[in-house]
């Protein structure tokens, strides 16, 4: 741990102590320097909402789970968001934001049984340094959380954003929850005009409908269009599916 700490701005931990050793640049008195580290898992928590509009933001720094924790979770994204969006929600519009040095960007996931998202849209924000997923819209976790639950993701619309360096630092095993864009089991989808560079997943990442054996529901109407995006220097840390 010394040796980890021994240049300026490195830094190591003791968990068991909860003692954090830092190195500051130029050698800084610690006790002359302000130092701000994050605090919060979730820094905007939307539970159970509806009719919410998320503009003009900086959002930074939010903190990932402790993968030390004694029951670690298997999956980070449910605990750790910087917009969390849960449950019963509709009408969440996220446009013209920062999100950058944070744990992950923007989630969605149903909670409980009969959970309908509809109508979320993340448009014309920046997105970059994101250690998972920078936009994670995704039914799948229903099948951890509440198991066969009959829930929908309808309609969404991702939108002329821009996200580079994403997905370098996940918590989770089998490196998964590291692609920049993953929607799964969308019904309504529009993909359109994203700019990626540096995803370590895969870019753009849409699954349409629903997985038959996680969730026994009929989707007369599945429309998916991916169109007017850009994917550079995808897949660098994983080899499966493609930069979209």
């Amino acid at each position: 741990r010394r040796q980890r700490g021994k240049r300026a701005g490195r830094r190591a931990a003791r968990p068991a102590g909860g003692r954090l050793y830092l190195r500051l640049p130029g050698d800084r008195n610690p006790n002359q320097t302000v130092i701000e580290a994050a605090r919060e898992p979730i820094l905007i928590d939307i539970r159970n909402k509806s009719h919410i509009e998320i503009s003009g933001l900086d959002l930074m720094f939010e903190n990932p789970v402790d993968p030390h924790w004694p029951s670690r979770p298997p999956l980070g994204r449910p605990y750790a968001a910087t917009v969390h969006i849960l449950g019963d929600c509709s009408h969440i519009n996220i446009h013209h934001c920062r999100i950058a040095h944070v744990g992950y960007g923007v989630t969605a996931m149903p909670e409980k049984n009969g959970d309908v998202l509809d109508h979320l849209e993340v448009s014309d924000s920046d997105f970059h340094d994101v250690d998972g997923s920078g936009i994670f819209f995704n039914l799948s976790h229903h099948w951890l959380l509440v198991k066969k639950a009959v829930v929908r993701l309808k309609h969404v619309k991702i939108l002329r954003n821009r996200l580079r360096n994403v997905g370098y630092r996940v918590i989770q095993p089998k490196a998964r929850g590291r692609d920049t864009i993953d929607i799964v089991q969308g019904e309504m989808v529009e993909v359109a005009g994203n700019v990626v560079d540096r995803s370590w997943g895969v870019g753009i990442r849409v699954f349409g409908a629903q997985d038959w054996q996680r969730g026994f529901i009929a989707h007369p109407l599945v429309r998916i269009l991916i169109h007017h995006n850009k994917v550079t220097n995808s897949l660098l840390s994983l080899q499966d599916f493609g930069g979209i």
